[in-house]
C-alpha cells in the first residue's frame, strides 16, 4: 500500500479539500485517509464523505511538511504575485509529485493554462496538476461555530443557528447601513451596536443569516421579536465592533472543511479543474 503525503506552504491551504477531491474523484486511486496531528474531527468527516474503492493509496494529510517522507502532493493557497514565492520558500525537491493551487478567483484560472503554469511550476519544481476555483461556501461555517468562537449568547432566532455564514458586514453610523447597502452579499453576519434598531431592521430587511450586537448591549424587543420570526440567531458579545470584526474576520479565515453542503460545492470544481491525465501520471510514477 503506498501512502503519499498531503503538506503545504502555511495552514490554511486547503489540505483538507484536496484530500477530499481526490478521494472522491479518484476512488480508484485512493481509498484511505489519515490526518496526523490533532484534528481528529477532520478525518472522520473526510472518511465518512469519501469512497471506498478497493484501491491502495493512502493519503496522509500533516501540517508539517517534514511528515511525508514519501511521494506526496503540496497544497498552496493563491497569493496573487507572492504565490511563486511562497512556492519557492516551501519547496522541497524530490518530495512532492504535484501541485495543487486553492482559492483562485475566477477571473484569474485562465492565466494557469498559458505563462502563469510556467512561473508556478518553476517555483515549485512540480507540475501542477489543479487549480481549484474560489468557492465562497467553502470558507463559510454555522452559526453556532460562530457563536462558540466568539463566546456569543444567542437572544434570538435559534431556529436558525444552522444557518451558513459564508461572509459579514459592518453596520456603518450612518444612513448608508440601509436596505440597499445590505442588499449586496448574501448569507452574511451583520455585526453592529447593539443599541442600532434602525440598522438592525434594515438588516433583517435582506438575506442575513445572524446578527451580532457588540458592547454586551442587548437589542429593542422590536429587533428581537423581528428576529425570532425570521429565524435569523441575535448573538451578543461584550467585545466593542471593532474587535468583533477583528475576531469575525479571522474565524473565517480559518474555518475547517467539515461540512457536507461544501462537499457538494467542490466536487464539481474539483473535476472540471483537475487535469486528471496528470495526476495519473504523477500517482503512476511514484508507485
Amino acid at each position: 500500500m503506498t501512502t503519499f503525503a498531503i503538506t503545504s506552504c502555511q495552514p490554511g491551504d486547503g489540505k483538507t479539500t484536496v484530500a477530499m477531491g481526490l478521494l472522491r474523484v479518484f476512488a480508484d486511486l485512493f481509498d484511505g485517509y489519515r490526518r496526523a496531528g490533532e484534528a481528529r474531527d477532520d478525518e472522520q468527516f473526510v472518511r465518512a464523505c469519501s469512497v471506498d474503492a478497493g484501491s491502495t493509496g493512502v493519503l496522509v494529510e500533516s501540517d508539517s511538511r517534514d511528515a511525508g517522507a514519501g511521494p506526496g502532493f503540496l497544497v498552496a493557497s493563491y497569493r496573487g504575485e507572492g504565490t511563486a514565492a511562497a512556492l519557492g520558500a516551501a519547496r522541497r525537491d524530490g518530495a512532492a509529485i504535484g501541485l495543487f493551487l486553492t482559492g483562485v478567483p475566477p477571473g484569474h484560472i485562465d492565466s494557469f493554462t498559458r505563462n502563469g503554469r510556467v512561473v508556478i511550476e518553476a517555483a515549485a519544481g512540480v507540475p501542477l496538476l489543479g487549480v481549484v476555483p474560489e468557492i465562497r461556501s467553502l470558507r463559510g461555517a454555522t452559526v453556532l461555530e460562530l457563536a462558540r468562537f466568539l463566546g456569543a449568547g444567542v437572544l434570538a432566532g435559534q431556529a436558525g443557528i444552522y444557518n451558513f455564514v459564508e461572509n459579514y458586514m459592518v453596520g456603518a453610523m450612518s444612513h448608508v447601513s440601509g436596505i440597499p447597502y445590505f442588499s449586496r452579499k448574501e448569507n452574511k453576519a451583520v455585526i453592529c451596536g447593539g443599541h442600532r434598531i434602525d440598522i438592525h431592521l434594515a438588516a433583517l430587511g435582506t438575506p442575513c443569516q445572524c446578527l451580532v450586537a457588540t458592547g454586551g448591549v442587548v437589542p429593542d424587543p422590536v429587533v428581537l421579536d423581528r428576529a425570532e420570526i425570521e429565524g435569523v440567531p441575535i448573538l451578543q458579545v461584550e467585545d466593542d465592533a471593532v474587535r468583533t470584526i477583528d475576531r469575525v474576520s479571522r474565524f473565517l479565515r480559518q474555518v475547517r472543511f467539515r461540512h457536507r453542503e461544501k462537499v457538494d460545492a467542490l466536487i464539481p470544481a474539483f473535476r472540471e479543474h483537475v487535469d486528471v491525465a496528470a495526476v495519473r501520471r504523477s500517482v503512476a510514477g511514484a508507485v
